[in-house]
């Protein structure tokens, strides 16, 4: 014969109790926010830093390409 328990409702140190629950849920809750603006100021850095890096290369070849002609026509006297 089939005989169905109730659940064990003791709670051991294993589990959660409620409290602890919403403790960690209102952590969570200020958190979250945080993360998401410190992730979009880390967004807004990496979008300058590219732009920083292609503007680098840029004047680095127009430096090349001044001091190539330069070299072409010699110094100006």
């Amino acid at each position: 014969m089939l005989v169905l328990r109730a659940p064990d409702l003791h709670c051991d140190e294993a589990c959660f109790t409620l409290m602890e629950t919403m403790v960690a849920l209102v952590i969570l809750n200020f958190r979250l926010p945080a993360a998401r603006q410190m992730m979009f100021v880390a967004m807004g850095s990496n979008s300058l830093s590219r732009s920083k890096g292609a503007a680098m290369t840029v004047a680095q070849d127009r430096l090349e390409l001044l001091a190539d002609l330069h070299q072409r026509t010699g110094p100006a006297s």
